[in-house]
């Protein structure tokens, strides 16, 4: 991740962390999820994260998550029956390969599911 973001790649990056949001390290990606997209490793090294990044957490809950990261952060639910992770999947890609912006989607909890 540390080399990819070094570097000026062309596109989309996304770095997306799936389980618990634990205080411990979420803390120190606080000033990523800020307006100065800085990340600060142990050893002092500083890393801004380029306008093509973005950052997802994956959740199952928001238990252990702190105020000052839910605040920096948008939030979207999804209930176990709103719509499955393949539905999203296929339609993003549609969309990416079609142009479409997200305001444009249609409803996707109708859609049938699909295998991936």
């Amino acid at each position: 991740i540390v080399e990819n973001l070094r570097e000026d790649q062309p596109g989309r990056q996304w770095i997306v962390m799936d389980g618990d949001v634990d205080p411990e390290w979420v803390e120190n990606l606080n000033s990523v999820l800020d307006d100065i997209r800085l990340l600060t490793l142990p050893n002092g090294e500083r890393i801004s994260l380029p306008p093509s990044c973005r950052i997802i957490f994956e959740v199952e809950d928001l238990e252990h998550a702190t105020l000052a990261t839910i605040s920096r952060c948008g939030m979207v639910w999804f209930g176990e029956n709103t719509l499955s992770l393949p539905q999203l999947l296929d339609r993003a890609l549609v969309c990416v390969r079609g142009g479409i912006q997200p305001s444009s989607w249609v409803d996707l909890s109708s859609a049938p599911q699909q295998e991936l």
